[in-house]
Order: C-alpha cells, then sequence, then structure tokens
C-alpha cells in the first residue's frame, strides 16, 4: 500500500480521536465537577401494607409520627375502623420498619384511645405526647409505654379542646402546643399540661417550633399558608405559600416540622408531595407525586426528621410509612465561565478533527 495512503489514513485516525476526546471531556466535566452534584430526597424503605389491618406492623390510617432519636425509635398514631374493632392505638418501629410493640385501644381509659393523631417527642425525657383527637385530650406516656399523665376535656375554655389535631413539644422548655383547627386557635402548655397561653389562628391544621430560632409555624390549612409566630405567638412575624401546585405553593398544607439545622418541611397535601424550606419561607426543594410506588404518595399526612437526616412520611392512603434519604444526584453543571471555556476549546477541538478528516479523505482519494 502507498505510504502516503497510509499516512493519510493516520490523520483522519487522529482528526476521529481528536472528536472522541472532546466528547470525553464534556462528558467528566458534567459528572466530575464540583458542582454537578445535586443532592434529592429518594425513598429508601416503606412498610405497611395498602389493604391495611389489625396486625402489628399493619395500618387502618397511619396519621400521626414521631421519632426518638436517642432510642432510635418511630412512633405513628394509627386509628380507623369501626369503635372498639379499629386500631386506635400507637405503634412503635425501629428506625427500619419493624415492628417493636402497640399501646393502646378504644376507649376514655388512660391508655385507651379515640382516633388518636398527632404524635409528638420530648427528646429529653423520651415522653410521648399523644392528640387524642376523639376524646378531646392529650395524653402523655413515657418511652416504655406506661401512661404518666392526661389534660383536656371538650369544650373551649382555655384547657378545652374539639378535636384537636396537631402537637409539638419545644426542644428546650419542653412546653406543648397544640393545633385545635375547629377553635381555630393554638394552645400553649408546660410539660405537666398546665395552661400557658393561646393565640388565635384560622383553622390551625399543625404546629412546629424551629429548633434553631424557637418561633412557632403553623400550617393554615384552609389559606394554603405557613404563618410564623414568635414563642408565645403574640407577634405574626412572617407567612408564605399560597394556592397552586407550583414551587412554594400548596394545596392544603397538613402538616409541618423542622430538621436540626431548622429547614422546615410540609405536607403538602393533595399535591401529593413534601415541600423543603428555608426558616425565611425560601423553597428549597419538593420531593413525592401522586402514585403507590416507593417515593409516591396517595394522601401523605404527617412528616418527622431525625437527627441523621432521614425524613419520615405517614401516608395514609396507601396505609404506609415511607422512609426518605438525602442522596447526591448527577446534574448537568451550572453554565459559567468553566462551562463557556469547555465549549469553546470542545467547537476548536471539533473544527480541527474535521478539518483533518477532510484533508485525509480528499488525499485518500
Amino acid at each position: 500500500m502507498d505510504s502516503s495512503v497510509v499516512g493519510n489514513r493516520q490523520v483522519v485516525k487522529t482528526g476521529w480521536l481528536a472528536v472522541f476526546f472532546v466528547l470525553l471531556i464534556l462528558i467528566l466535566s458534567m459528572f466530575n465537577s464540583s458542582s454537578a452534584l445535586a443532592a434529592q430526597y429518594q425513598g429508601i424503605q416503606q412498610w405497611g401494607a395498602p389493604a391495611g389491618g389489625t396486625s402489628l406492623g399493619d395500618f387502618l390510617s397511619s396519621g400521626g409520627i414521631a421519632v426518638n432519636s436517642a432510642l432510635g425509635v418511630v412512633y405513628v398514631s394509627d386509628f380507623g375502623g369501626a369503635p372498639a374493632t379499629g386500631n386506635d392505638r400507637i405503634q412503635i418501629f425501629d428506625t427500619s420498619g419493624t415492628p417493636i410493640d402497640e399501646w393502646g385501644s378504644f376507649g376514655t381509659a388512660d391508655t385507651s384511645f379515640s382516633d388518636p393523631y398527632g404524635v409528638a417527642v420530648n427528646q429529653t425525657t423520651g415522653y410521648v405526647y399523644v392528640a387524642d383527637t376523639g376524646n378531646d385530650r392529650i395524653k402523655v406516656f413515657d418511652s416504655s409505654g406506661t401512661a404518666v399523665g392526661a389534660w383536656g376535656s371538650s369544650g373551649s375554655s382555655d384547657s378545652s379542646f374539639t378535636l384537636p389535631r396537631g402537637i409539638s413539644v419545644h426542644p428546650v422548655n419542653g412546653n406543648v402546643y397544640v393545633a385545635d383547627p375547629l377553635l381555630s386557635r393554638v394552645t400553649i402548655f408546660d410539660a405537666s399540661g398546665n395552661y400557658l397561653d393561646k393565640f388565635a389562628t384560622i383553622w390551625p391544621s399543625a404546629v412546629a417550633i424551629n429548633p434553631v430560632s424557637g418561633n412557632v409555624y403553623v400550617a393554615a390549612e384552609l389559606n394554603d399558608l405557613i404563618r410564623v409566630y414568635n414563642t408565645t405567638g403574640t407577634a405574626l412575624l412572617n407567612s408564605f405559600g399560597g394556592t397552586g401546585s407550583g414551587d412554594g405553593q400548596f394545596n392544603r398544607p397538613w402538616d409541618v416540622n423542622f430538621d436540626s439545622s431548622g429547614n422546615l418541611f410540609v405536607v403538602d397535601l393533595f399535591n401529593d408531595r413534601i415541600q423543603k424550606f428555608t426558616a425565611g419561607g425560601t423553597h428549597l426543594e419538593s420531593f413525592g407525586m401522586p402514585g403507590f410506588a416507593l417515593g409516591e404518595f396517595s394522601d401523605p399526612r404527617r412528616v418527622v426528621i431525625d437527627s441523621s437526616g432521614y425524613v419520615y412520611v405517614t401516608d395514609q392512603g396507601d396505609n404506609r410509612v415511607e422512609k426518605f434519604e438525602l442522596v447526591a444526584s448527577p446534574v448537568l453543571p451550572a453554565t459559567g465561565a468553566n462551562t463557556s471555556v469547555i465549549l469553546v476549546l470542545a467547537i476548536f477541538m471539533v473544527a480541527t478533527g474535521a478539518l483533518f478528516f477532510r484533508r485525509g479523505r480528499s488525499q485518500i482519494e
């Protein structure tokens, strides 16, 4: 074979190698750049069964949820079914979803419930506070399930309730905040149930305390808003949201809770998703969508975040609990100086490779 043909073929090969290396550089820049990884929440585990049930580990309606991070246990309120034959209990799981125990049955005794809903844990004492919605009272248990207190009655007086739903424990002073939608108020008690104060807010479905600032966040379900108050509820500091399905909008915000860094998580009920915000109300991300697979929701109700950052959501329509983890996902790098340099270099190298190819081809022919 003519040596010039061989040489020209080598030129063609060199040109194509240049194109290959351009593509390789672009791919590596996408996945190896420090700006090319974004954190997203992904479902990693679920427990319960869509058909529901009364066995330990099954739910008829998975409602409230709380976690004791020190003990590594999750508390889930389970209600529904006919009186005396329904579940009306608190179920206890480890953080992997293995059932450990259950407390309660239908009734009015100290260890009984009628449609228990909100659940909260005092992380210092380990006490578990339950909004016993149907009995219009708050019940308190130690970490072993022994009843240690109860307060409340039906009515509108300062220490009474009308179907209390949400409950939260102040992380510093241990005060208990109870959201009472039908009375359009949040009532504050000390850890023993002594009345301290109350403040009016329209139809509060849930309440949570920011562990960093101590401010009180209320899910105003019917207004599709999150309202922010000072610790005593005497001053409205902020509100955000609005009706819709866009980022930062809600269709029935049903629950609120915080991670240890003070980021806010909101259960966006009829949008079947969880939204995450800064304490100031800036939208950070959303996860979840309508469906029945892991990572999807059918009527999500309550959310809690443990000290390791895992997120637990009660998905009432599927009678289950879902667990989420923040993981890194590859994404395209943001446009900027580095990306521009890579693109200019790529265009130059592709043009050079094409030129070599044309010259080599013409000389071979």
